[in-house]
């Protein structure tokens, strides 16, 4: 995996997501607000990560949220429910570590969403040049969010920058509508484009692989059992495009040869 700008992307965000809240800390130090936090506990029939199929059977994931003043740290994880990925039942193939500032735009009232997450692959291995096991590398994106959550369909804008391993940009536009059905239950329904950069396309996929990359559409269903516990099934579609899914048709050995898959869910989430 390659490497460039690395100094030059994670200073940037990082200096950001730390300098930014300085002004916000001192107006809310009289009146600091209590720390939120969050765990949420998905389980799914498939794991896909912005259209690839990583793995085809059941997995847990697992995500803890802390949150104060508009920093946020989170912990998430992948547990594969049979050998699959790390050829042991019941271990973690994947730990994410994510470390966000919220803000308002000044100018537009956006909600934004500036940070960085740490990606780390424990007991995952991939074969060398030499024939050799090797764990896989961990990798990091610095990322912002833009979302326009008071217009309609809520468009949102992402934008990531891997800047240890591939070395590429990764963004994605969403749309998403809530439809109220009782008090206590609501439709979510969502959908998203996804396009990269030659670099972050080529590494992920086959080399000259940009543009266009993933879409996906999904349904769910938030049922709320008490103020601080829901319960909510989901559905969703997701598929490669373009030079993505050409790369995986010519090689079947990646991604499983999969180009379109449907992923059911369903996950516990608690507030406290």
């Amino acid at each position: 995996m390659k490497r460039i700008l690395k100094t030059l992307g994670f200073g940037c965000v990082a200096g950001a997501v730390l300098a930014m809240p300085i002004g916000a800390v001192a107006d809310e130090a009289e009146g600091s607000s209590s720390a939120e936090a969050s765990l949420d506990v998905q389980v799914l029939s498939a794991y896909v990560w912005r259209g690839q199929l990583i793995g085809e059977d059941a997995v847990l994931q697992p995500q803890f949220t802390i949150s104060k003043n508009g920093f946020s740290i989170s912990w998430w994880g992948n547990l594969n429910l049979t050998d699959e990925a790390t050829g042991h039942d019941g271990e973690f193939s994947e730990h994410d570590i994510t470390v966000a500032y919220d803000l308002a735009c000044p100018i537009t009232g956006a909600d934004v969403q500036l940070g960085i997450v740490n990606y780390d692959f424990p007991n995952v291995t991939t074969e060398t040049s030499l024939g050799n096991l090797s764990l896989v590398n961990d990798t990091r994106e610095a990322f912002i969010t833009y979302a326009l959550n008071d217009v309609l369909l809520a468009p949102t804008l992402n934008l990531y920058y891997d800047f240890k391993e591939a070395d590429g940009f990764y963004g994605s536009l969403g749309i998403s509508h809530s439809i109220s059905l009782a008090e206590t239950v609501s439709l979510d329904l969502a959908a998203s484009l996804g396009a990269a950069s030659d670099d972050w396309g080529s590494f992920y996929f086959v080399e000259g692989t940009k543009g266009l990359t993933d879409g996906s559409v999904s349904a769910s269903l938030p049922i709320a059992i008490c103020s601080s516990l829901t319960i909510t099934p989901a559905v969703s579609y997701s598929f490669l495009l373009d030079d993505a899914k050409d790369a995986v048709k010519a090689d079947s050995s990646l991604y499983f040869g999969e180009t379109d898959y449907v992923v059911g869910s369903i996950q516990l989430s608690y507030a406290f």
